[in-house]
This record gives C-alpha cells, sequence and structure tokens, in this order.
C-alpha cells in the first residue's frame, strides 16, 4: 500500500526510482546543481470527517518535524462534514499556513467540503479534466431550506471568505461555490491588465480602470460554481517549473554513480533478512510478531533511496545513516505483522525501530 506521507525534494529525491543506467557525472560532484526545496505530499482522499482531519494533523506534523517547506495536499473528495472541513480549513489558514508553503493538488475531484480544504491551501494545482466547486449545504435524509438553509450557508460563505482573504482568491468566485443566487462577472482591468472578479451588484462603473462593455458572465445567478481545469477563473495558478528536464537526466545519472560499500551493502540485507528470519539476529521476540518479512524489492529499494538521499546531502557515497534515514518509509508496509502483534498494538514502525537498535552497523 503506498504510504501517505512522501517526503521529497521537488524533482530530485525520485530521481533514483526513474534514473537509467547510463554513466554520468563524479559521484563527488554529485547535488551541486540540485534544488533544496523539500516538499510532503499528503494524500487526502474519500469522506471528510474527524478522522482525516486528525490524520491530516499527525502526517503534517511528521512533515515538519523533517523540516519540509512545501506542504502538498493531493485532494480526492467528493465532500464530507462540514464541521471537519472547517476544523482542517482553520487548520490550514490559521497554522500551517505560516509554518510552511501549503498546495491543494486536485487529482481527481475536490466538491463540496473538498473545495473548502483545497480553497484553504495558499495554492491550487489541478490536473487535467479534474473539478472542483458546489459546496452548497446538504441534508442526509431530508432538505435544507428557509432560514435554516440560511444560516448554514451563511456559516459556509464566512469559511469561503477567510480563505479568499488569506490566500488572495476573488471572494466572488469563492461565494458562488456555496450560494445560487450570485452572479459573477470576469473583467478586464486596464490598468494592470488582469482579470478581476464581481458580483452583479458590485460591477466596477469607471471605464477608465475596468473594459466594463467587454465583461464576461462567469456565473449564472441559477446555478452553484464548478471549476474545471481548463476555465479560467483566476484562482488556479499557472504551473511553473523549478528545473529542467536536462538537470533532471543529468541528476539521474549521477545518482547512478553514487558508490555503494560493501559493508553497507552488507547491512542493508541484514536488515531485510532479520525481517524474515528475526531469530537468526538475536531478535527472538519478533519471530511471532511477524507474519510476512520484506521481499527482495524491498534491498533495492533501500539502496535508490539511500542514494538518493545521498544526493541530497550532496555525497557521492551512501552511509548507514543514510540507510536509517529513509528505511522506515520503505519498509514499513512491506512488514506484514501477526494478529499477536495488533493485539499488542505494536506496529511495523516499532519493528523497524527494533532492526535499527539490534543489527550492528557498519
Amino acid at each position: 500500500m503506498e504510504n501517505p506521507l512522501r517526503i521529497i525534494a521537488v524533482g530530485i529525491l525520485c530521481l533514483s526510482l526513474l534514473s537509467g543506467s547510463s554513466a554520468g557525472s563524479e559521484p563527488n560532484d554529485a547535488g551541486t546543481d540540485s534544488p533544496s526545496v523539500k516538499a510532503a505530499v499528503i494524500v487526502c482522499k474519500g469522506m471528510i470527517d474527524d478522522g482525516l482531519f486528525k490524520s491530516i494533523q499527525r502526517r503534517t506534523q511528521t512533515a515538519l518535524d523533517a523540516d519540509v517547506e512545501y506542504l502538498i495536499y493531493e485532494i480526492q473528495t467528493y465532500g464530507g462534514l462540514v464541521q471537519s472541513a472547517d476544523d482542517i480549513s482553520k487548520y490550514f489558514i490559521l497554522d500551517i499556513g505560516k509554518r510552511a508553503h501549503t498546495v491543494a493538488y486536485v487529482t481527481t475531484e475536490a466538491i463540496s467540503a473538498g473545495a473548502m480544504i483545497s480553497v484553504s491551501c495558499q495554492d491550487i494545482i489541478m490536473l487535467e479534466n479534474t473539478t472542483i466547486g458546489d459546496c452548497a449545504p446538504i441534508m442526509l435524509g431530508g432538505k435544507l431550506e428557509g432560514v435554516e438553509r440560511e444560516k448554514t450557508e451563511s456559516f459556509i460563505r464566512a469559511v469561503f471568505t477567510r480563505a479568499s482573504e488569506a490566500n488572495g482568491y476573488p471572494a466572488a468566485m469563492l461565494k458562488a461555490m456555496v450560494t445560487m443566487q450570485i452572479k459573477v462577472y470576469r473583467i478586464n482591468n486596464l490598468q494592470t491588465g488582469e482579470y478581476e472578479f464581481f458580483e452583479d451588484e458590485r460591477l466596477p462603473d469607471d471605464p477608465n480602470v475596468y473594459d466594463i462593455e467587454k465583461k464576461e458572465l462567469i456565473v449564472k445567478d441559477d446555478e452553484l460554481l464548478i471549476i474545471r481545469q481548463e476555465a479560467k477563473t483566476g484562482i488556479i495558478k499557472p504551473l511553473k517549473p523549478i528545473i529542467t528536464k536536462q538537470k533532471i537526466f543529468s541528476a539521474q545519472k549521477t545518482i547512478n554513480e553514487i558508490y555503494v560499500d560493501e559493508k553497507v551493502e552488507e547491512y542493508i540485507l541484514n536488515l531485510v533478512f532479520a525481517t524474515r528470519d528475526p531469530k537468526k539476529y538475536g531478535l527472538d521476540d519478533l519471530a511471532n510478531l511477524i507474519e510476512y518479512g520484506a521481499s527482495p524489492r524491498a534491498s533495492i529499494n533501500l539502496v535508490l533511496a539511500s542514494k538518493a538521499r545521498a544526493f541530497l546531502e550532496h555525497r557521492g557515497y551512501i552511509t548507514p545513516e543514510d540507510v536509517r534515514y529513509i528505511g522506515t518509509d520503505i519498509l514499513r508496509h512491506r512488514i506484514i505483522l501477526t494478529y499477536e502483534a495488533e493485539a499488542e498494538e505494536i506496529t511495523s514502525d516499532d519493528i523497524v525501530q527494533r532492526l535499527f537498535d539490534t543489527i550492528e552497523v557498519p
């Protein structure tokens, strides 16, 4: 199962998994041109509820503890509980946004409460043919009407207004995601050359500043705003490359040439073999806790990820510390625990830590 938190150095750390076999620049030159930005990708999919909120908090803190600068929340949801979405929104805006740069990465859809948490990020990136929007409140098994509907809509509009003010998104567009009775026009600012968005009741009237005659109706008063990736709304920011393909290919070649000492190779093999036959490595207490140990792919990926980490540390060789640094992420999902381990609330992380504490470091 894919690890929901993947700490990466943008455009670089994942190169070890993509690299070919061709030779390249000298190993001791590793990392001289690599970007220093670190980011974490945190997957947020399915029902938005208190469980997801707590999971996001836990994984975000893990990322911040690793000194990441960008938090990329991968959004795949049709929505969920308004209260939980508001909790996540406040968490992003009032707390996390002050400690890292937050990005909503919409890979399928971010509907209803999903839109709420997306606009609470400082940037939004959408894949082709993806959708965000429609945050009108609904009541399961009934209808929201009259005063009750207005109360709920008013609260949700306030959440979207907070996101607009915090992240610089057009307030009119965000309000139109919640309430039907809003017309939104896009009008070119003649002085800045940029488009701005206005509700029907708040249209500008200065023709020297705005091209009023060519105003464009974006949202009709009988529809809720749903933004597709292709829509020109001013909310979705264009992607800007931070590294060229040539540098990526060069980094791939360099990572291939990073040196792995035989003693470090043996250390990696001992870690993996100890998951399959714990008693052989003096870990008798783990024998009844591990149902299946790590496969040969574990040792391969330990080497690759350790090379990537060495690259980021500007070294032309890997050390046991590189292995320990990324080891839990590589081994965690490859160790299948027994029912006994689960009953004792022992996790695969606990098992990996025991390996690190016991297996001799060269």
